[in-house]
Order: structure tokens, then C-alpha cells, then sequence
């Protein structure tokens, strides 16, 4: 009977020890499966979006802008960032959009 014990004791403490270890990590390690998204810290305010063409101002944003971010202007004009410096972003004309086709018929 004592080696089961021993064999049960060593189970339990083995169980234990694994249930310890993940633990550890989870709370260790940032998991951003589930949970609250934050807001990742930024150095700037508001992000501007300037147009490539004549440099006016397309949009002010308050997250970060990144190359190849899309948007698409009061009149229809799709624009696509080109290039980021700091808090100023470029974006480059691309096409404009026709909004008749997305009409329900």
C-alpha cells in the first residue's frame, strides 16, 4: 500500500506543479487573445494626413497612421498613406469612388 501512496503522492505533486507552471506564465507573460484592447501609447496627440498633391489637410486622426492606411475623403477620394515622418502623414491619390454601385436596388 505504501508504494500506491508514494506513486499518488508523486501524481498529485507532479499535477500541481504543472497547474503552478501555467499560471505562472499566464499571468507572466501578456496573453492579447482575450481581454480589454488598450490604446498602445503614442508620442503625439493627433496624426495629419496630407495630401500628396497639394499638401492639404485630408484628415486628423488620434491613433497612429502607418504606411499603406487607406481613407477616403468627404468627396469620394480614396487615398493611401505613402510615407509617415512623426505625426505627419502623406497620402497619395489613388481613385475616386462611386457610391451608385453600393446603392440597395
Amino acid at each position: 500500500m505504501s508504494l500506491l501512496r508514494k506513486r499518488l503522492s508523486i501524481l498529485i505533486l507532479g499535477i500541481l506543479a504543472l497547474l503552478i507552471g501555467v499560471a505562472v506564465l499566464v499571468f507572466i507573460l501578456p496573453f492579447k487573445g482575450f481581454g480589454v484592447s488598450q490604446k498602445p501609447e503614442q508620442p503625439y496627440e493627433y496624426y495629419y494626413i496630407y495630401a500628396e498633391e497639394d499638401g492639404r489637410e485630408l484628415m486628423r486622426v488620434p491613433i497612429t497612421i502607418n504606411i499603406g492606411d487607406e481613407l477616403i475623403t468627404e468627396d469620394n477620394k480614396r487615398y493611401k498613406v505613402i510615407k509617415v515622418d512623426g505625426a505627419k502623414g502623406i497620402a497619395q491619390y489613388v481613385e475616386t469612388i462611386s457610391l451608385e454601385e453600393y446603392k440597395p436596388k
